[in-house]
């Protein structure tokens, strides 16, 4: 077993803002202190299974205090002051929903495992997960998992042993988030807690020393202070930022929301354990905000996304950024991200429905859940219920948009129009050939909880997803810390996130696992596949000829043109195909009888060596493509 070494360091803040214009905020700076090192080896070897025990009685108030916030308190009663109101639309607009009986189907997974069962009477799992070179490391409130890519457990950590070294003082209560940077190569970890000296909720966050998560850790704690209820924590990166956002609500009843905290840092020195300061935003104009993870290398300016989240204004975004230098940041308001595409947001009497119960899981909020920086688009998704003016199902929303211009590149949904299925908790993520993969859970009536994805590859139709891959069915009924027939807590996100390797997928979801009211969390590995409505066409062949295929350049990058020739005019197809057989590009061709050339766009495919075929009906012709 390996082991982990974790350097601390703690945090106190008091934060005193000053009434700036909507244009720029400044920001508040806090000051670090370093707290030490801290060496678990024991702890790595023996905390593979998890235990139940006594909870400190402010660790529970805590929980309590969070949990007592209603589904009415998690839709802000804010209206944006300063900003220019959109005319809103409402009436829902078809064209961009993606219907369940789509043409092209998403792939079955290249291997998928278990990721988290769950062991002690605890809820929510709210699970998290992330793919770096050589491990995944999967996160929820029981534990903390680090495996191999075929799903071999090499650390397994209960949460107070991972974030231990803080002399009992801070103790993690829920929301954890991993991400992975693959340009700066280190794991990103961040979790909700609470002060047991000072009674205030806190905020963990820290990152691996390399992309080896089993390696060393530089950790943190945060101090929120007394002012609010905390919820939600979200992270995000670029190349020069690291940003913690959460969603604030009063501390006495009704329990209101207040402001979005944000909480900016340079990530080289949080990663290094050279952190010196924190500097704070408290935003009020912004139910929740998702800091967006920078997947673009060399980009210094770091930004941040809400769907504003008051329920009468929605069908549209609102993009910030961070820009300035380390030493003096700028908060900088950029605009509309718009889209006359509106939704409700109160999941006020749409619940997902479950077999052989009439108990019925709460669908979350429609804040944004994660966002990512890819090709300078960013793409983020999102629960919506529709129809907007009394809705009656639940579906995931995505969108891709130009982060220059706030132009809408891509806006779709996943919906069952006659809302016998319902969806919620996705999470989104795209490579560098501009594929993505949406992964969500499913809810109905006829089946369990069950942990499912849309594929898309690159050249799909515009605003299209492909079909629902369940691939992992629910097993019993969930109906786990709910009152009045509704489960509040399903799991308040899932994640998806590219392997840095190869550009393949892998999404972490929950499912409902047996006996009922136990969860699991269920890994899957999506790859590369065809593009939208082709497929391999089989042949009847009776010769094959190699040497009659040229072609040029080879190896090639974006284009490569194929040469050949034919004895008659003939209808034929062009095949690119990987090493596993999948035909990842088709192209139907009339080609004439003697000399024929076709260039194919082949600036989706990775770096690897493909196999070109032609087929006419008659005979096979074959050749080997590389791509760089």
């Amino acid at each position: 077993m390996k082991t982990i070494l974790q350097s601390r360091l703690m945090i106190a803040c008091l934060i005193i803002l000053p009434f700036v214009s909507m244009a720029q905020k400044q920001l508040g700076q806090l000051k670090v202190k370093y707290k030490g090192t801290v060496n678990f080896k024991e702890a790595s070897l023996h905390s593979t299974s998890v235990e139940s025990k006594q909870l400190n009685p402010l660790i529970v108030q805590k929980i309590n205090q969070r949990l007592a916030l209603s589904q009415a308190q998690f839709t802000s009663p804010l209206l944006p002051s300063g900003f220019t109101r959109i005319k809103q639309q409402v009436a829902d607009d078809g064209s961009f929903t993606d219907k369940t009986d789509a043409a092209s189907t998403s792939p079955a997974p290249l291997a998928n495992f278990k990721g988290s069962k769950e062991g002690a009477d605890l809820y929510p799992p709210d699970p998290g997960g992330a793919a770096g070179p050589t491990y995944l490391m999967h996160t929820n409130n029981q534990e903390y998992n680090i495996t191999d890519k075929t799903g071999a457990v090499v650390v397994s950590l209960t949460p107070d042993d991972f974030w231990a070294g803080f002399a009992g003082s801070v103790q993690a209560i829920a929301y954890p988030h991993v991400e992975y940077d693959a340009q700066l190569q280190h794991f990103y970890i961040c979790t909700l807690a609470a002060d047991l000296t000072t009674n205030d909720y806190s905020i963990l966050f820290g990152a691996s020393e390399t992309s080896d998560p089993t390696g060393n850790w530089a950790l943190y704690s945060l101090d929120l202070g007394p002012q609010f209820i905390q919820d939600a924590p979200q992270i995000g990166y670029s190349k020069r930022w690291f940003t913690i956002a959460t969603m604030q609500f009063d501390t006495a009843a009704p329990y209101n929301f207040n402001s979005t905290g944000v909480y900016l840092m340079s990530v080289a020195n949080m990663a290094s354990g050279n952190l010196s300061n924190v500097y704070f935003v408290n935003d009020s104009n912004f139910f929740s905000m998702s800091p967006v993870e920078t997947q673009d290398p060399n980009i210094n300016d770091h930004y941040l996304v809400s769907n504003l989240g008051s329920s009468t204004d929605t069908g549209y975004l609102y993009v910030v950024h961070v820009g300035g230098s380390l030493v003096a940041p700028t908060y900088n308001y950029d605009g509309y991200v718009t889209k006359a595409l509106p939704w409700n947001d109160d999941p006020t009497g749409v619940n997902g429905a479950q077999k052989g119960t009439n108990e019925k899981i709460f669908l979350g909020n429609t804040k944004l859940t994660g966002a990512a920086y890819r090709n300078a688009q960013v793409w983020t998704s999102h629960t919506v219920y529709l129809p907007v003016n009394k809705p009656k199902t639940a579906a995931i929303q995505w969108w891709e948009f130009n982060i220059k211009t706030l132009k809408p590149t891509q806006v779709g949904r996943v919906v069952n129009n006659p809302g016998t299925i319902k969806y919620g908790y996705p999470s989104i993520a795209v490579n560098k050939h501009n594929d993505a993969l949406l992964g969500y859970n499913q809810f109905s009536a006829t089946t369990f909880p069950s942990a499912a994805y849309s594929y898309r590859n690159g050249s799909d139709a515009k605003n299209s997803m492909r079909k629902t891959k369940v691939y992992k069915q629910g097993k019993a009924a969930y109906f786990d810390g709910g009152t009045d027939t509704v489960t509040y807590y399903w799991g308040s996100y899932t994640s998806t996130s590219v392997d840095p390797s190869d550009s393949t997928f892998w999404t972490v979801q929950e499912y409902a696992e047996s006996p009922a009211n136990k969860w699991g969390t269920w890994w899957a590995h999506v790859g590369h596949v065809s593009f939208a409505g082709l497929a391999q066409a089989p042949v009847q062949a009776t010769a094959q000829n190699i040497s009659s295929i040229l072609i040029s350049p080879n190896p090639a990058n974006s284009v490569a043109t194929i040469n050949w020739t034919e004895t008659n005019s003939v209808a034929v197809k062009i095949q690119v195909s990987n090493s596993q057989g999948n035909v990842l590009l088709v192209k139907e061709y009339s080609a004439q009888k003697g000399s024929n050339k076709v260039s194919l766009n082949i600036s989706n495919l990775i770096s690897g060596v493909y196999s070109v075929t032609i087929l006419n009906g008659v005979d096979v012709k074959k050749a080997q493509l590389v791509v760089e």
